[in-house]
């Protein structure tokens, strides 16, 4: 599985914020289904919901994060988010 190399790994880590380190399952590839990555994120900008690689958009999950997952934003979840609830929000594109 060649996402699951090492160099490839620091690549998409660095990319989506400053790499921390790389799961030691991961690397070993005892995971199949997900790539476990430690990255040190500013919460005070939105997150990265997915990351497009060969042409496909893969989903990214954060854990142990008290964030909105609508817009990105720190120190809130998605009911209680005071950005979202200001933000008009739009029905099938309008």
């Amino acid at each position: 599985m060649e996402y699951y190399d090492e160099l490839i790994l620091k690549r998409i880590g660095e990319s989506l914020a400053s790499l921390v380190k790389i799961d030691p399952q991961t690397l070993s590839v005892a995971r199949g289904r997900f790539a476990r990555l430690f990255v040190q994120i500013d919460i005070n900008q939105p997150l990265t919901h997915s990351l497009e690689i060969d042409d496909l958009s893969q989903p990214i999950q954060y854990e142990g994060l008290n964030f909105c997952f609508k817009c990105g934003r720190g120190g809130r979840i998605e009911i209680d988010c005071l950005h979202c609830k200001a933000a008009p929000s739009s029905v099938n594109g309008l």
